[in-house]
């Protein structure tokens, strides 16, 4: 039903095998979710970065921004391919990453999470092959995600809308999560698998390769024994 989150995960563009030049967890929550445009919450102070991002590990990439945004996604209309109506928030409304993105990607924000970065030792984090070193890499890759996701979810848990999808950077395929508030704010990127991607272990030791499996572009959870 329009204007409300759906009662399960819903695939909103299908699967998109991409490059880079051209180039997308929580339970769903019922419950009308007025859009931003609508019904405007207040914005979050940006110092609240901490506190937003603490706990969104996850175990869970373009161009630079000319200024209006069509660089960074590769539509020149901002409203095309936009997102569901349950969500709060359309594409042109997302926030740049910044300096707060790039420390926490890093791990070194001070919340125990993120860590996403080739070079982490943050425990059971993810990290991006090395071809996604600099913030303009990680912007690079959230855009892409956000221009051709492959499905879209509401993670209750984090109050975070959260798109997945396949992005080609660097030359190295990988299916990738953005999880963004409700505010349009940027709270964590992370690689769910692909190439070159690699996990750490409890310890925040490298725990060796995730091999890109194209079924998470379709499903959340793990096939069934």
């Amino acid at each position: 039903m329009a204007g409300s989150i759906p009662a399960t995960p819903t695939t909103w563009q299908g699967v998109n095998d991409l490059t880079a030049s051209g180039v997308s967890t929580g339970r769903p929550s019922p419950g009308a979710m007025p859009r931003k445009s609508s019904v405007p919450p207040p914005q979050p102070p940006r110092d609240d970065d901490t506190d937003r991002r603490s706990g969104q590990t996850a175990g869970g990439g373009g161009g630079g921004d000319d200024g209006n945004g069509s660089d960074r996604t590769g539509f020149d209309d901002p409203s095309e391919r936009d997102f569901p109506d349950w969500v709060p928030f359309r594409r042109a409304d997302v926030r740049e990453l910044g300096g707060n993105d790039y420390e926490h990607f890093k791990g070194t924000d001070g919340t125990g999470g993120g860590g996403h970065h080739h070079k982490s030792r943050i425990p059971d984090a993810s990290k991006f092959p090395v071809s996604v070193d600099t913030l303009e890499d990680l912007q690079a890759v959230q855009d892409s995600v956000l221009a051709n996701y492959s499905m879209a979810r509401f993670d209750d848990e984090y109050e975070s809308y959260v798109f997945r999808g396949l992005v080609d950077y660097g030359g190295n395929r990988m299916v990738v999560d953005v999880a963004i508030d409700r505010w349009g704010t940027p709270r964590t990127i992370y690689p769910v698998n692909g190439d070159n991607v690699r996990r750490n272990d409890k310890r925040g030791r490298d725990g060796g390769l995730v091999d890109l499996d194209l079924w998470f572009l379709d499903n959340w959870e793990p096939r069934k024994a």
